[in-house]
């Protein structure tokens, strides 16, 4: 458990360092959770690419409780129409799929970028 909160206090701080294109509102402090309940993220991204590069959307991500063997739920909170957003705001790309192309390795920062 101690390994898992130590990678992912890493990729918050990826989270943060990201430049002007994320800013994250809401993470977690260093304290311990409880090992059945996700962590969940709030952050703001600011795409540079048309016809986004106006907006600002805000982003949900769920941190599982066996994260980083299973992916992070990610949706958008801000309504937003994009071919690989559904109409729930919930993110459908390969790399959010635990039996395709999900690895333990992936940053959660590579997830942010697919929408910069």
């Amino acid at each position: 458990m101690a390994g898992q909160m130590r990678r992912i206090m890493i990729e918050v701080k990826k989270l943060r360092e990201m430049p002007q294109s994320f800013i994250l509102e809401k993470a977690p402090d260093d304290e311990a959770r409880a090992s059945d309940t996700p962590i969940v993220l709030i952050g703001r991204i600011l795409p540079k690419s048309p016809p986004y590069s106006q907006g600002s959307f805000q982003l949900e991500i769920k941190i599982p409780t066996d994260f980083p063997f299973k992916p992070p739920e990610v949706k958008f909170l801000t309504p937003i129409y994009h071919p690989n957003v559904d109409k729930d705001g919930k993110i459908c790309v390969d790399l959010l799929n635990a039996s395709e192309s999900w690895k333990p390795t992936t940053p959660i920062v590579d997830i942010v970028n697919i929408f910069n």
